[in-house]
């Protein structure tokens, strides 16, 4: 078994508290303070942000900085945690022909890169994975040395500089972790697969490979699929949907902000 999804697990983890902010309160103090904040976890990172106004700016600091050393993960409250992001997977991916579809076609496009797995795991991963797992984890990329603090807005720049050494400077550095080096073998020819499964209608999936962030024509790429596939006013979606009526729904996807190469994808419910 590997430990897929364990990124995403962590995320939902890092709001269960510390001994010195209980579960709850780093939402709590946020949102009593008129604040927002929220977390994502993406193929290359997980990223947690908060919205204030800027004389409030200590609080963010202060929360952010405390629960990057001193996560409390309870295994009852993990075995809880991971029973909601199985939970998660059936009602987005496996209820979801058509993610069900884009997930497969990123296994079948990645062979040796991470890029093969779902950030959401495994299922087979999922239900392994241990809150040992998670802690170790933790422990090991939730460092400084492998964080970065991106503040916007009204602010002073020597003055927030001050700031972020007062509550993060005696967190020590760890170990940085191992850096990943791993290059995705050239596709030689067309791969096509068939993923059968109990639906009423098929669908139908494009995928072509497609360079990183890097590279000028990223750029390009992303106008690209705004125009092709994004929303019922794309060209795929009118073309198909709308005038030849060939399909049901249809779509795309292209993510322009990855570190390694990427894909390039079209669907359609036929």
């Amino acid at each position: 078994m590997g430990k897929t999804g364990l990124s995403h697990l962590l995320e939902h983890m890092m709001f269960k508290g510390t001994p010195k902010y209980g579960k709850g309160e780093y939402s709590n103090r946020i949102s009593k303070n008129g604040g927002n904040e929220n977390a994502f976890t993406s193929q290359d990172y997980t990223a947690y942000f908060s919205v204030f106004a800027s004389d409030r700016l200590d609080i963010a600091l202060d929360l952010e900085a405390d629960r990057m050393v001193n996560l409390l993960i309870d295994p009852e409250e993990f075995m809880l945690e991971r029973d909601v992001v199985k939970e998660e997977r059936r009602l987005r991916t496996e209820d979801d022909p058509t993610s069900s579809l884009v997930e497969e076609l990123y296994a079948a496009a990645f062979k040796l890169h991470p890029y093969h797995s779902p950030i959401i795991g495994w299922m087979d991963d999922l239900s392994n994975l241990t809150r040992d797992d998670a802690y170790n984890y933790y422990k090991e990329y939730y460092i400084p040395n492998n964080a970065a603090i991106i503040i916007v807005g009204d602010f002073d720049t020597e003055d927030v500089v001050k700031r972020i050494e007062k509550y993060f400077g005696s967190i020590p550095k760890g170990k940085a972790p191992p850096e990943m080096k791993i290059t995705e073998p050239m596709q030689k020819g067309e791969k096509r697969f068939y993923y059968k499964r109990e639906a009423q209608l098929p669908n139908i999936i494009f995928g072509y490979h497609t360079p990183n962030t890097k590279d000028k024509d990223h750029y390009a790429l992303d106008v690209l699929s705004s125009i092709l596939s994004s929303g019922k006013s794309s060209r795929i979606y009118r073309n198909i949907v709308y005038k030849k009526q060939i399909a049901l729904s249809a779509g795309g996807g292209y993510t322009s902000i990855q570190t390694d190469p990427e894909l390039f994808y079209f669907y359609a419910q036929l």
